[in-house]
């Protein structure tokens, strides 16, 4: 990426989503600061042995829920996930998205 003085650096985080937004629209989905994170701590829920089966089912619906903005944010080309039901979770979002994409 190029600054304003044509310098090339790598890109940071308030290139993707600056300071003063929460949100932003990416690939057609609307992705929150904070989604990566929280499905990390959802999958550290559910790769605990401390946390109920109720525990562990809420962790995986919000894992559903957020698999839109790992794959629109290129994380289902670029991560593979060592847990195999967040790995099945996020590639059935990947096929979604690229049906949906086809689509339109």
């Amino acid at each position: 990426m190029k600054t304003d003085n044509n310098q090339l650096r790598g890109v940071t985080p308030q290139d993707i989503l600056p300071d003063n937004l929460d949100s932003k629209d990416i690939n057609g989905v609307n992705v929150r600061k904070g989604s990566i994170a929280a499905v990390l701590a959802n999958i550290d829920i559910l790769e605990s042995s401390t946390t109920s089966s109720s525990e562990k089912q809420l962790a995986l619906n919000t894992i559903k829920e957020l698999a839109p903005a790992m794959v629109a944010l290129g994380l289902a080309h670029k991560v593979t996930w060592k847990n195999s039901q967040v790995e099945a979770i996020i590639q059935a979002a990947c096929s979604e998205f690229t049906q949906k994409a086809q689509n339109d």
